[in-house]
């Protein structure tokens, strides 16, 4: 492994080093990249202190091409991207909460809108994390979501099949479910009607129906 690249710190110390030792091994050179937000630039100090590691900083060159676009383009074509998409995103958000250094990765300074776009995300997940929070820069797709397919047969027909068993349970507005068995004959409806009657009129003898006039 000749380069060791993580998106955002783990949430343990440790585990960073761990990380970096994947690369540069039995002699040979590698390299390790972190990338990191300007407000979470204090982590460096912490590594230096907590692990006795020296980052050196990388600067970005100015023709870096964003790949936002393209990315989300793909996953409008390829639901099962997309779905890896919003559960990367989802991770990503629930980790940053649970990080030990709190004090630096807080989630009111993080750019959700940016990280949402980098995970080319065309709509933003529901989550409890994020409700009420302002995510700057995001834009929803022109696209509609469940018209996204699966580029595998199997996986789309399987989600057509659940999509359809959906369909076919929710109940049609202005009916009504009939209780009792549906083909019961006339002649059985007619006696419970009569048998009904003669009982109303014996309970009106005894006082206990008020019959209207």
């Amino acid at each position: 492994v000749q380069w060791v690249i993580q998106y955002a710190p783990p949430s343990a110390a440790s585990a960073f080093v761990h990380r970096c030792g994947r690369t540069a091994r039995i002699g040979q050179e590698g390299n390790a990249l972190l990338l990191l937000l300007p407000h979470e630039e204090t982590y460096l100090e912490f590594l230096s202190i907590n692990q006795q590691v020296t980052l050196m900083r990388m600067d970005l060159d100015s023709d870096i091409v964003n790949m936002t676009t393209k990315i989300r383009k793909l996953a409008s074509r390829d639901r099962q991207l997309m779905e890896k998409g919003i559960r990367g995103f989802v991770a990503f958000v629930q980790s940053y909460m649970k990080h030990e250094c709190s004090l630096i990765f807080r989630l009111k300074d993080l750019d959700i809108g940016g990280s949402a776009m980098s995970f080319g995300l065309l709509r933003l997940p529901r989550m409890p994390e994020l409700r009420g929070k302002p995510a700057p820069g995001f834009e929803d797709a022109d696209v509609d979501i469940d018209s996204i397919r699966y580029t595998s047969t199997v996986m789309e027909e399987a989600r057509q099949r659940k999509l359809q068993r959906a369909r076919d349970a929710i109940p049609v507005a202005g009916k009504r479910k009939r209780s009792g068995p549906q083909d019961e004959a006339w002649s059985k409806k007619k006696k419970k009607v009569e048998k009904k009657k003669a009982a109303d009129v014996k309970r009106v003898r005894l006082g206990f129906l008020d019959k209207k006039t």
